[in-house]
């Protein structure tokens, strides 16, 4: 599971350092080292996130509208858009705990990312299986 450093740390990371290889280096070698170096610099960071690999990618590949951004590519869509995800993922578990609480259908364990959401009935019988579909 993601931790909210990791998502806007590896964006942000990783889309640095894909505006940084796309401007000097040659191209080759700029989709060669882009995802590893961004790799490296999330791990060095201790950011660590594996779809930062592809927005050092995208900084490289990604057109000329992409490139036209600069060093604000890592701000303007990526560290925005982490934040936004992150931002509903935050709106979303506080939703669904909520609906739950209301209902009385949320267990929160002392770990907090473990959530767990109870069926309807405690009593639930397993389904009845077919004569046809019964195993050996």
């Amino acid at each position: 599971m993601s931790r909210p450093r990791n998502l806007l740390g590896g964006h942000f990371f990783s889309a640095l350092v894909g505006v940084a290889c796309a401007q000097w280096l040659p191209p080759f070698w700029a989709i060669c080292l882009c995802v590893p170096t961004a790799i490296a610099v999330m791990m060095l960071s201790g950011t660590l996130h594996p779809p930062g690999g592809a927005t050092a990618l995208i900084a490289v590949t990604g057109g000329e509208q992409i490139r036209q951004l600069g060093f604000w590519y890592a701000v303007v869509p990526c560290l925005a858009g982490a934040a936004l995800m992150l931002a509903v993922a935050w709106a979303m578990t506080a939703a669904v705990y909520l609906w739950g609480s209301l209902h009385g259908r949320v267990i929160v364990e002392e770990d907090i990312s473990a959530l767990h959401i109870l069926p309807e009935r405690k009593n639930v019988r397993p389904a009845q299986q077919d004569a046809g579909c019964r195993m050996a």
